[in-house]
């Protein structure tokens, strides 16, 4: 995720115009939205996509979402502060094997793609030839996509799920910054305060209504 928040802000990418992402969650019926108990599995894992889309998006400045009965699924569109739109779709209902997340950027004339949070495709800005007069897919070398997946095969700290899953950098972060006295960079107040925002609004915000975060006090 540090890597993509790297190409989706390096000047090349372009602002970051849109951004997508899918993780399999669902969201209780209307009528148990008000119960912490029954919203407490959705608040442990609106965490890590909200986390996403505040890290490489910053803040949510317009909600709404749709929601449907069968599995709880959402899909929600967002307007962020920068100008930039999105979705997430919490993907309720999928198999057991599926992989857990896909996130995707759009930037002016460039994306990138993180899949499952290990497999990342940074498709660069170029030319691809002239619509109907080009016989080849083959883009020129400088403009051809980059991608990153572990190997999964050799004894490196890499490929263990303790580095690739994050939690290392997480503990590393924290440590340098107390170590350093100064406060910690990431996962701050701030950014929880965000993510209670929107956790606040699948709450209280019915499906097909569209609102302007934060709420107020109700």
């Amino acid at each position: 995720m540090e890597k993509l928040h790297a190409i989706v802000h390096a000047e090349e990418f372009g602002r970051p115009a849109s951004i997508s992402v899918r993780y399999p969650q669902d969201l209780p019926a209307p009528e148990r939205r008000a119960d912490l108990n029954a919203m407490r599995g959705f608040l442990d894992h609106l965490y890590h996509p909200a986390a996403i889309l505040h890290y490489l998006m910053g803040p949510v400045e317009r909600f709404g979402f749709e929601w449907e009965p069968v599995a709880g699924s959402t899909v929600a569109s967002l307007r962020f502060a920068s100008g930039a739109v999105g979705t997430l779709h919490l993907a309720a209902g999928g198999g057991p094997a599926s992989p857990l997340e896909r996130v995707e950027v759009m930037g002016s004339g460039a994306n990138a793609v993180l899949e499952n949070g290990v497999k990342l495709t940074y498709y660069r800005p170029g030319r691809s030839g002239e619509y109907g007069r080009t016989g080849s897919f083959l883009v020129d070398d400088d403009a051809a996509a980059l991608r990153w997946e572990p190997e999964f095969s050799l004894g490196q700290l890499a490929n263990k799920n303790l580095f690739y899953l994050g939690y290392v950098r997480e503990i590393q972060h924290f440590c340098d910054a107390v170590l350093a006295g100064r406060p910690p960079a990431k996962g701050t107040l701030a950014d929880s305060l965000a993510i209670m925002r929107l956790f606040e609004a699948y709450q209280r915000v019915p499906a097909g209504t569209y609102v302007t975060l934060p709420l107020e006090a109700p």
